[in-house]
């Protein structure tokens, strides 16, 4: 059971909701008319999980922009030259030899994608050589686009999100995963509280990778938005319990999944 304190996190219910990305972790729910209205991805960490990105990049008039400054060809060059080297130790197979193949030729096709554009730069408050703040970021982007926002830069989160209400009309959704709640407990609420005031929950989901806090709330939390603005909702319905059976899939295969109950 969530504490009291937290209620307002309970989504509101809509009746569209969708799974984008991958089946587990680098997978999450969103309105399909949300979905649908989007055509440009802004994307804050990619990580080794780009299907949120090739699921975007299917509508060949969407466009994608991803800002992160820990990957690299080098890192899945690594991982491959290493898992031809291990099998010598038997510590390897084909199977992960082919895996970390597909996954270093996946990552080039991605990257020829000129629909993709890759910028190997943190997000930031500053500007600096390998640093871009919101201003910088929201400035290479049409006016007129239909922004749908994928955020998972563990823990930076809380630097860049007060300052992203200056483009709420642009954001028509947003996917948000944050992190290390036992240490940000009072910047979550804050950030959380003043995006609803532009936004509304639909969805959240506890990453079962990390533990349960004693509020009742997982270490890590994964959030969609979806603007209030834009997409007005006639009667509000709040979702009282969670996880949603086949919707929702475990971030950690072989761990359960983190239940939320609200006692609203």
């Amino acid at each position: 059971m969530i504490d009291k304190r937290y209620n307002f996190l309970a989504p509101i219910i809509v009746k569209d909701l969708i799974r984008v990305g991958s089946k587990n972790d680098g997978g999450y729910l969103m309105s399909s008319q949300v979905i649908k209205n989007c055509n440009f991805l802004l994307s804050f960490g990619l990580g080794e999980d780009w299907s949120l990105e090739k699921y975007f990049l299917k509508k060949k008039t969407n466009i994608v922009h991803v800002y992160d400054h820990t990957i690299n060809y080098s890192i899945f060059l690594k991982k491959f030259y290493k898992s031809i080297k291990r099998i010598f130790y038997f510590k390897s197979n084909l199977f992960k030899i082919i895996l970390s193949f597909n996954k270093l030729i996946d990552f080039f096709k991605i990257n020829s994608n000129k629909r993709f554009i890759f910028f190997k730069k943190k997000v930031s408050n500053f500007s600096k050589l390998n640093e871009e703040n919101l201003e910088q970021i929201f400035s290479k982007i049409p006016k007129k686009a239909k922004i749908l926002l994928s955020i998972d830069i563990e823990g930076h989160e809380f630097k860049v999100l007060d300052k992203i209400f200056y483009y709420c009309d642009q954001i028509h959704g947003m996917s948000i995963e944050f992190h290390y709640l036992n240490k940000n407990e009072k910047k979550f609420k804050f950030l959380v509280k003043k995006l609803l005031n532009f936004f509304y929950i639909i969805h959240i989901h506890g990453n079962n990778y990390n533990r349960v806090l004693k509020s009742g709330l997982p270490e890590v939390l994964e959030i969609s938005f979806m603007n209030k603005k834009l997409y007005k909702q006639r009667k509000i319905q709040l979702r009282k319990s969670l996880p949603l059976k086949k919707l929702d899939q475990p971030n950690v295969l072989n761990k359960k999944q983190i239940k939320i109950n609200f006692s609203l």
